[in-house]
Order: structure tokens, then C-alpha cells, then sequence
């Protein structure tokens, strides 16, 4: 394993893959999980379009209340130039073949299941965090991306606030 640029172990199979990706072409990602959290995260990648970060689209939004999965969807109209395909079942959206990525924000209990679903599928995914609600939800999780050799990813925020990078830069 090679490091990245920021000192992290970077996989040699499909993660290099992903980083040349993103760089040319565009990566499709999916939005699981549309409610308050979900919506911050359709904010950020607005924000990223803004600064010029245009490696990446939101090709689907999955929630199991239809009104709001639709909602997220103008959304993403709106945010970003093109409306997503709307799901209510995440296995239907792994399933379509319509993204190579999730974006995993619902409820904790359910990380697991939804991760572990799309890792096996070849998926690579961004979980927000807490990973797992149980170490044995979260290493199920790790697993799955060690067999698939898809890059998981945990939002952890925090770790790249101001605050947190001055202290960082102090210590």
C-alpha cells in the first residue's frame, strides 16, 4: 500500500481507481438517506460545485417516505443542474446500477445493513457517522470493504473543522 497525499493508506486496487475517477470523469453518486442530515449533505456538494469541485453528480435519492426523497430530488435540481432518479428502497437502488457510489446518511441502526449491501455490490461509500452502533455492525461494515475492495469512507466532519485543524497544527 502506497500513502495518499495526506499520509492515509490508500489501497491499491479499485480505490486508485476512484481517485483517478473523480479527477476526469464524473462520479455518480447516491444519496441514501434524505431528511435533515441528508439535506446538509446536498448543501455541501453545492458548495463544492461553487469552489469548482465538479468531479461528482447525485444520479439518485433514496428515502422510504416518498414525499421526501422527491423533495431532495428538486433538490439536487436545484443545487446542482439535474434532477436524480428517486428511490425508496436502498436494495433497488444498489440493485439499478444508476450510481458507483453512497452517500449512506440515515438512521445509525441501519448503517450496516445498507453499507454492507452496497461494499458487496461493488459501491464505494461515505457513511455519515457513527459508523455502526455496534462493533459487530461496524466491522461487518470493514469487512465488506476489505472483500470487495471498495473504498469506504466515514463523514467525520470535525476532524477537518478550523478549530480542529489549528489545534492539530498547535500540538
Amino acid at each position: 500500500r502506497q500513502p495518499d497525499r495526506s499520509g492515509h493508506q490508500r489501497r491499491g486496487r479499485r480505490g486508485d481507481v476512484l481517485v483517478g475517477r473523480v479527477a476526469s470523469d464524473s462520479l455518480s453518486i447516491g444519496l441514501v438517506g434524505c431528511g435533515g442530515m441528508g439535506r446538509r449533505h446536498l448543501h455541501a456538494y453545492r458548495a463544492l460545485r461553487q469552489v469548482g469541485v465538479d468531479g461528482f453528480g447525485i444520479a439518485a435519492v433514496c428515502d422510504p417516505l416518498v414525499a421526501v426523497a422527491e423533495e431532495a430530488a428538486h433538490l439536487v435540481e436545484e443545487f446542482l443542474g439535474a434532477e436524480p432518479a428517486v428511490f425508496c428502497d436502498h436494495e433497488e437502488l444498489i440493485a439499478s446500477g444508476a450510481v458507483q457510489a453512497l452517500d449512506v446518511v440515515t438512521d445509525p441502526s441501519t448503517h450496516h445493513r445498507i453499507a454492507v449491501t452496497a461494499l458487496d455490490a461493488g459501491l464505494h461509500v461515505m457513511c455519515e457517522k457513527p459508523l455502526g452502533v455496534t462493533v459487530r455492525g461496524c466491522r461487518a461494515i470493514v469487512d465488506a470493504a476489505e472483500r470487495s475492495g471498495a473504498v469506504l469512507a466515514t463523514a467525520e466532519n470535525y476532524r477537518r473543522d478550523g478549530p480542529n485543524r489549528l489545534a492539530r497544527a498547535v500540538i
